[in-house]
């Protein structure tokens, strides 16, 4: 097993290796991180309703409203919810594009939906996660139609966002960075494991255990062929 002196000085003998994997790293990160447009991420908070005004219906009624929002959210990522967005939001909208952007969940284990919409543009993705929360408002009017059973109540229409969505350069970057470490010490770690000479006079010690007396220098020849 490698001790830590062992893996320093493995390490620091490949340590050009280490440094050109690391760098190699950090650019294609950098490549990645200015050459992609930002994308933004909207969000639109919908409550499932069911009212009551008894105690135990009403702790019942939330249970429910807890499954239908699991429910609701698959709805959204239908093909047929998608293509009422795309026919609302026209343009170059289509059902494809749409699904391709668009995501629900269920906010933990509460009545609460979430239904979140990427762009480039943040006012866009505004525009489609709105859009998306009242067209699912009309679905589930138009399938409950007289029974009265629910409602989906809009608690928090999404605005255009400030910031782009996931990380920032900076820690894409220190990932790049760390994620180039590993790779150079784990390729010179192979390296080393599968090399079958002795190549400096601290491994010839680790293996045999016993010290170095002496070293024999090797003298290149001279212009006139002597040593």
């Amino acid at each position: 097993m490698l001790s830590v002196r062992d893996l320093i000085r493995i390490v620091w003998r490949h340590k050009f290796l280490v440094l050109f994997l690391t760098t190699l790293a950090i650019a294609a990160a950098a490549y990645f991180v200015f050459t992609t447009p930002p994308t933004y991420e909207a969000e639109a908070l919908v409550r499932v309703d069911r009212s009551s005004t008894d105690i135990g219906e009403a702790l019942a009624a939330l249970s429910v409203s807890q499954r239908l929002a699991q429910t609701y959210a698959r709805i959204v990522t239908t093909r047929a919810l998608a293509a009422r967005v795309a026919e609302r939001m026209g343009g170059p909208y289509s059902p494809e594009s749409v699904l391709a952007v668009l995501s629900a969940q269920q906010v933990e284990s509460l009545d609460l939906l979430r239904i979140r919409a990427k762009s480039g543009d943040p006012a866009e993705a505004a525009r489609l996660s709105n859009a998306t929360a009242t067209i699912l408002q009309e679905y589930v009017d138009e399938v409950s139609r007289g029974l009265q059973v629910e409602r989906l109540l809009i608690v928090d229409p999404a605005v255009p966002p400030t910031t782009p969505a996931g990380p920032g350069p900076i820690v894409v970057l220190l990932a790049a960075l760390t994620g180039g470490l590993l790779l150079g010490v784990g390729f010179v770690l192979v390296i080393d494991f599968f090399q079958d000479h002795i190549v400096d006079n601290d491994e010839l010690e680790a293996m045999t255990g016993l010290p170095i007396l002496g070293v024999i220098p090797v003298m290149q020849a001279g212009p006139e062929g002597t040593r």
